[in-house]
């Protein structure tokens, strides 16, 4: 697997990301000469909005196995780009396993994964005193391979309902920029 440690943190760069021979050339508008850094020794790029990277460099970053994140004006990673070429590292491995699962497998791991999710809002409900985690973990266990009666959205409800009480109106709804879901989409984001 990869040995790459280095984290290129670009979020306050205003300059140009180029590629030169193994390595990124990282040119500050102010600066007078780029630092360059080798990708061999690189795990992740965070990438601001003022950094112009070129597609060589991108290229050559996916080559190598290097992640690279887009952050927002506030350096809040909202993307990230992850390689699926032939170097060996613990996300492309992931990735190219995930993608040869057969479709039962996968149904198989999408019901753990709403199984945990819903334990997981138990759990935090038990956390805050707020009843209803012994609901959550029942409906948990009627989750099915693949989910197809949606007790995902079943859980949601009762869970949101629980979590806001006084806000009998409230619908998740991500996404929207408005009130309660804002605010949760920001909470996701940073999680």
């Amino acid at each position: 697997m990869q040995n790459a440690w280095r984290v290129i943190d670009c979020t306050e760069l205003e300059g140009r990301i180029t590629y030169v021979r193994g390595r990124v050339s990282i040119q500050p508008t102010n600066a007078d000469s780029p630092t360059e850094v080798p990708l061999a020794q690189t795990a992740v790029m965070l990438l601001g909005l003022k950094a112009n990277c070129s597609t060589a460099a991108l290229y050559e970053l996916a080559k190598y196995g290097v992640s690279v994140i887009l952050c927002d004006w506030r350096s809040v990673p909202i993307s990230a780009m992850h390689s699926w070429s032939e170097t060996h590292t613990y996300v492309t491995a992931r990735h190219i396993a995930q993608s040869q699962m057969s479709l039962p497998r996968k149904k198989n791991a999408w019901a753990r994964i709403v199984q945990n999710k819903i334990r997981g809002q138990a759990a935090c409900l038990d956390s805050q005193h707020i009843d209803g985690g012994g609901l959550l973990r029942g409906i948990a266990a009627q989750v099915r391979s693949g989910d197809p009666a949606n007790v995902e959205g079943y859980a949601a409800r009762e869970y949101w309902k629980r979590v806001f009480p006084r806000d009998h109106e409230f619908t998740r709804a991500p996404g929207s920029g408005l009130g309660r879901n804002a605010q949760l989409d920001y909470a996701y984001m940073v999680l």
